[in-house]
């Protein structure tokens, strides 16, 4: 077989041309919209005759009547299998022009493809309703809803990180948080220690700073209470220094309290490092400290656990425990964060 392009009257007047079969030749509606001032094509049981050449020569068999020349004339390019099923003699006649004149099949969507896109269309449906229907509650609730019912505000936690700052960088800032109009009692600070540093300058390490700031409810002028025990986290780093320990103090802002009169929720979260950091003698010279976006990721995942409910870190429970002690709500109950650096004034 040599790969020449034959006509359909080359192959059938020279049997010496041996052909193959590759495949069915699909034409679509489209198609043959396109090609019925060319070409006089009609579709019978799903199978495209190509009547041209038939309808072109003189045909003396009475067999072929009149009224089969005007219904294929009249519907080039459409179906005729109905047109043909009335008349007996027509359809003795079009079951053999099929055979002789089929040059493909019509393309057809199968009717469990219907089924199929029916399905995917009316679950889209479903799905895209859903959503706009939970989005229209929502706003519906936040703007009409939410103020009648008094609580016209969502519990927020506004985080401070801090590395090397000193007291009266970390003090304007959270003097700043303290002085908004949001409720006291919707609003958590949350201040994070990146390590044991002291600033160049500073009289006292960051960490001391922040331990002074909290008042642990007794209007003492330090955190009674004695040093933390800390809890191990996993933190974003390398090695042996992905375990990471912190200490957490729970509170009150003691500035807000004297200047103010107002009782500003404080949390104190102090990154001081495994023991072999603290003391021995290969004591890191930065306790605990991993970087501000390890101080990001800490309380983020620690939320990301409450909020899905997974395991905890001993970090973890403890902050959750002091959260809800200090607050009286659960972690989870927060709708939105805020952070700034510790020398920012908002």
């Amino acid at each position: 077989m040599d790969n020449t392009c034959y006509t359909i009257n080359d192959v059938v007047s020279n049997p010496e041309i041996q052909t193959k079969k590759v495949g069915k030749v699909y034409y679509n509606w489209n198609d043959l919209e396109k090609l019925k001032h060319e070409r006089m094509l009609v579709v019978y049981n799903g199978n495209v005759l190509d009547l041209t050449d038939f309808l072109s020569t003189a045909h003396p068999d009475a067999k072929y009547s009149n009224d089969l020349d005007n219904i294929i004339r009249n519907r080039n390019s459409l179906d005729i299998t109905y047109s043909m099923s009335k008349n007996s003699n027509n359809k003795k006649a079009i079951k053999c022009m099929n055979e002789m004149y089929k040059v493909g099949i019509i393309g057809k969507t199968t009717s469990g493809c219907i089924i199929s896109n029916i399905f995917l269309v009316l679950t889209l449906i479903f799905v895209i309703g859903v959503i706009i229907i939970k989005f229209c509650m929502a706003i519906i609730f936040s703007w009409f809803l939410k103020w009648p019912m008094g609580d016209r505000y969502g519990y927020i936690k506004k985080i401070i990180t801090c590395y090397s700052e000193g007291h009266d960088g970390i003090a304007n800032t959270l003097d700043s948080l303290s002085n908004t109009e949001y409720p006291d009692s919707l609003k958590l600070i949350v201040v994070i220690c990146d390590g044991l540093v002291k600033g160049e300058g500073n009289d006292e390490y960051t960490p001391d700073i922040v331990i002074d700031m909290v008042d642990p409810g007794n209007g003492s002028s330090y955190y009674d209470r004695g040093p933390q025990e800390p809890k191990s986290y996993v933190a974003i780093a390398e090695g042996q220094k992905r375990h990471n320990m912190a200490q957490i103090y729970a509170g009150w802002y003691r500035y807000a309290i004297n200047a103010y009169s107002r009782k500003v929720p404080m949390i104190g979260i102090i990154k001081c490092g495994t023991e072999s950091e603290r003391i021995g003698p290969n004591r890191s010279p930065k306790p605990g400290n991993r970087g501000k976006r390890d101080s990001q990721i800490l309380l983020l995942g620690f939320l990301s656990r409450v909020m899905f409910n997974e395991r905890m870190t001993e970090f973890d429970f403890d902050l959750f425990t002091k959260i809800y002690e200090l607050t009286g709500v659960h972690a989870d109950v927060y709708e939105s964060i805020m952070m700034v650096d510790a020398d920012t004034i908002v």
